[in-house]
């Protein structure tokens, strides 16, 4: 019998429960005030008897996402300003086959304005156990930000569903002394 590990976090009164089929060495970096988390051995209780059990709001959902994250993660994440996924959907979790398509929908352009450039997608492929797209919308008429870049990460299940579980998003500052891509505000 495979065993697998429950993870259990505390929000407030809320208790959250999902279920990993093998062991963290490693699931959280450094704790947080807002969120206690403990793994505890579990043998019988399925994924979606857990899920079922134990509804996920947003809030929930993005401290789940960020327990998991390791160093290196931690340290791209704070390259971008976090973008809540209750601000972008009205309905949560997001599921779908296809994490493009999800990126696409969220952040692409479908028309282009004068300057603008075709939204460009990017998948990076698995980054630890995270699925990572990157996508850009280029040429705004803007005096300071030249354009836009949002990371997407999804977590994979059921061989072909992903679920998005965090948004982060840069300006491209061309005004700067050094334009680049940042996480503040473009001068």
């Amino acid at each position: 019998m495979q065993q697998r590990f429950l993870t259990l976090v505390t929000v407030g009164a809320l208790a959250v429960a999902t279920t990993h089929c093998t062991p963290r060495t490693s699931s959280i970096s450094k704790p947080t005030p807002s969120a206690t988390v403990q793994a505890v051995a579990e043998t019988d209780q399925t994924d979606d008897q857990a899920a079922q059990a134990n509804p996920v709001d947003s809030d929930t959902q993005q401290t789940v996402a960020e327990a998991d994250q390791t160093d290196e993660q931690t340290a791209i994440r704070n390259q971008y300003r976090t973008i809540s996924l209750d601000t972008l959907f009205s309905e949560l979790p997001v599921i779908g086959p296809n994490a493009e398509a999800i990126a696409m929908r969220t952040f692409g352009r479908t028309d282009l304005g004068e300057g603008e450039q075709p939204t460009v997608v990017t998948n990076e492929g698995y980054q630890g156990d995270y699925l990572v797209i990157n996508l850009t919308n280029e040429g705004l008429a803007d005096d300071s930000v030249g354009g836009y870049r949002y990371r997407l990460e999804f977590e994979s299940f059921d061989n072909d569903q992903v679920k998005l579980v965090w948004v982060g998003e840069q300006n491209y500052c061309w005004r700067s002394t050094i334009p680049r891509w940042t996480a503040n505000l473009c001068p």
